[in-house]
């Protein structure tokens, strides 16, 4: 597979989201962390520290369980720092021809498959489960206030955290995108959002490029969160025969 991360902290004074990826492992995260200044910072970092962590200890167990038992650890382990600390995370392990994909918060993946961008992750908002439940629709969200409350965050609230939790069939020449909120928040509609992140994917063949570009767009938009963008292109050759 082809892989590209950037990171970029936009106007923030501090860079809060944390990306680790190993192409060996086949294991992508993302966090993005709440509570301000180093305390969000901490918490993204230690987020994935410890899903690192365990990942490693728990070979014996099948992906599932391994994925759902460090994340379980991981906000233990938060939990137990007592400084209120929270984060996002989006967690992708690509085995043969699926992807395991486990999601809290309001960062998100999209697969782009055949020139169409679908996202695949719902977020963690009160503001989603008007949408979800038809009282909103994804125009009217834009305008609604308090966009940013999270209903579900790794390392706070309640003491087992509940992650949405999928798998996906991949093909050759599939693209998945992971993204912080400071990528999707800055662009426009959700409809010209969609588009102009597959546009601009699709037409710089440079992943690193694609990614690149897609930071600047944010950051021309108002950068006014950090945003973290990595994108995995899916080759004939990551199928086992």
């Amino acid at each position: 597979m082809i892989v590209s991360a950037l990171t970029d902290k936009g106007k923030r004074e501090i860079n809060e989201d944390w990306f680790w990826f190993d192409t060996e492992k086949r294991l992508f995260l993302l966090a993005d962390g709440m509570g301000g200044h180093e305390a969000g910072e901490m918490a993204s970092r230690l987020a994935i520290e410890q899903i690192v962590k365990s990942w490693d200890k728990e070979q014996h167990l099948p992906p599932l369980e391994r994925l759902k038992l460090s994340i379980d650890k991981a906000h233990t382990f938060l939990q137990k720092l007592g400084k209120n600390m929270g984060t996002t995370l989006e967690a992708v392990y690509i085995d043969d021809e699926r992807a395991l994909i486990a999601h809290i918060g309001d960062s998100k993946v999209y697969l782009l498959r055949r020139s169409k961008l679908r996202q695949l992750t719902w977020d963690h908002t009160p503001l989603m489960e008007l949408v979800k439940a038809g009282r909103l629709t994804l125009v009217e969200a834009q305008y609604y206030p308090f966009q940013h409350i999270l209903s579900q965050a790794l390392g706070v609230g309640e003491k087992v955290v509940k992650p949405d939790i999928f798998s996906i069939l991949l093909a050759p020449d599939d693209i998945l995108i992971i993204c912080s909120d400071g990528l999707t928040g800055s662009l426009a509609s959700p409809l010209v959002k969609k588009f102009e992140i597959a546009c601009l994917i699709l037409s710089n063949r440079d992943l690193n490029l694609a990614s690149r570009k897609l930071i600047n767009l944010a950051n021309k938009r108002g950068g006014n969160d950090n945003i973290t963008v990595i994108i995995i292109k899916i080759e004939e050759s990551d199928f086992r025969r």
